[in-house]
């Protein structure tokens, strides 16, 4: 039996991010995927002037409506991109509908990036995202978004203490397994991806790579997602995230694309498929 997974992020109308990165990269690990949309928006924001964005709240209620009439089950749930703090309350609603399958939860906490919130990101967004993760069974925040959750000004470079007092710290917010990526610490050449699960810390590093693209994380966590599904050892999921994303990287870089194109899957499905 195929295994499916409810991705509650935004939809992109151009360029990789989000959906655009999800959905391809879920099927191809075996997934089938069940979107649904927290905004439409004209392209992902990163490297546009003025995007358009429609807040979909008020169609995830419909959406939701129907399929709790029509007992719609999932295998998982994994949200990302909120476009209000109204919107928890929407991811809040599609876990207590589906508490009966005892769903795996993965929540993205996407906050911010490079030291600072996204544009669109205010402080009740933040104050109900602490409460969201109390449901998680996984979280994946970037080093930035660890900060923000933890009420920390973020920084760019990170000692061992620090990163160790940051995982502890975001386990008792309620999640059950944590795992942030996008780390720097002294050793400028390195990025790190650091997870706690059951009080035990992991580290995975790999060389830094200068070239940054928007849907990265997407990518990071859509690979974990399915992996988690495939009953793949959290550590071990966590290194294959983190490997399968600096190739991505690579591969986007050198097929010439542009930043603003974001994350290009197509680069590595080869790659995922290994895993279906």
């Amino acid at each position: 039996m195929i295994k499916n997974c409810i991705a509650i992020h935004d939809l992109c109308c151009y360029a990789k991010s989000s959906l655009t990165v999800v959905i391809p990269t879920l099927e191809s690990l075996g997934v089938e995927v069940l979107p649904l949309p927290t905004a439409l928006l004209s392209s992902q924001s990163d490297g546009f002037s003025s995007p358009y964005m429609k807040n979909l709240t008020e169609e995830l209620d419909r959406v939701l409506d129907v399929w709790e009439n029509e007992n719609i089950k999932c295998d998982s749930i994994y949200s990302g991109f909120l476009a209000s703090y109204d919107q928890v309350r929407i991811v809040k609603r599609v876990i207590k509908s589906q508490e009966k399958q005892n769903p795996l939860i993965v929540i993205d906490p996407v906050l911010g990036d490079n030291l600072h919130p996204y544009s669109s990101i205010d402080d009740k967004l933040i104050e109900s995202m602490k409460s969201l993760i109390s449901y998680a069974d996984v979280i994946c925040p970037n080093a930035t978004e660890a900060a923000l959750l933890l009420g920390e000004e973020p920084k760019k470079i990170y000692n061992e203490r620090e990163v160790e007092s940051f995982l502890n710290r975001l386990v008792t917010m309620g999640p059950k397994k944590v795992v942030i990526t996008s780390l720097l610490t002294k050793d400028s050449n390195t990025v790190t991806t650091v997870s706690i699960n059951n009080g035990v810390i992991h580290y995975h590093h790999n060389q830094r790579i200068e070239n940054s693209y928007p849907g990265t994380g997407d990518l990071f966590a859509s690979v974990l997602t399915g992996l988690l599904l495939k009953d793949y050892n959290f550590e071990r999921a966590c290194d294959i995230c983190s490997t399968l994303c600096s190739k991505a990287l690579v591969n986007t870089h050198e097929a010439g694309y542009k930043r603003r194109h974001g994350i290009s899957v197509a680069s590595i499905i080869s790659y995922l498929d290994t895993f279906n």
